[in-house]
């Protein structure tokens, strides 16, 4: 609904609407992040939200950050069938789920490459009061040749 809470945000419309982004690469730093405050006796703060890989990403990744530190990655490639590999991450208290990818295909932004969204869960085990989530992403090229946006962040507190 707006970048006010991102740290970084900005908001731009294209043929996937309104979404937080475009965001180029950034060596694998956090570019935009945003702290929620998470409900006292919280065991798992599940976070979905969408992942746009746009343009002509070719091999490169897509970094979650929780708490300021890298959480997990994942590889997408416009040669192939998008989303590579899976999730990777080495804290157990981090789940890392794709929960569906739609048909890569030309959305926004250049014509000549396909876009693709997927859509991710993570879940927080044991978070303290507050979480900060935050994406970034080893791209590099300009915003204009790959970049990626976030949609539809959610968080269910269990």
């Amino acid at each position: 609904s707006g970048p006010d809470s991102w740290v970084g945000g900005v908001v731009s419309n294209s043929g996937f609407g309104n979404v937080l982004g475009p965001f180029g690469g950034s060596d694998g730093a956090e570019t935009v992040q945003s702290t929620f405050d998470i409900p006292e006796g919280t065991e798992v703060a599940s976070f979905t939200f969408d992942m746009i890989a746009i343009d002509s990403w070719d091999n490169e990744e897509f970094v979650v950050f929780v708490d300021g530190q890298p959480a997990a990655s994942l590889r997408f490639d416009h040669r192939t069938d998008g989303v590579t590999g899976e999730w990777v991450s080495s804290n157990p208290d981090y789940t890392f789920q794709v929960t569906g990818t739609a048909p890569r295909a030309h959305t926004g932004y250049s014509s000549g490459w396909p876009d693709q969204v997927a859509s991710v869960q993570l879940d927080v085990a044991n978070p303290g009061e507050t979480v900060t989530l935050g994406f970034g992403a080893t791209l590099d090229q300009d915003v204009g040749d790959e970049s990626f946006a976030i949609d539809n962040v959610s968080l269910t507190a269990n």
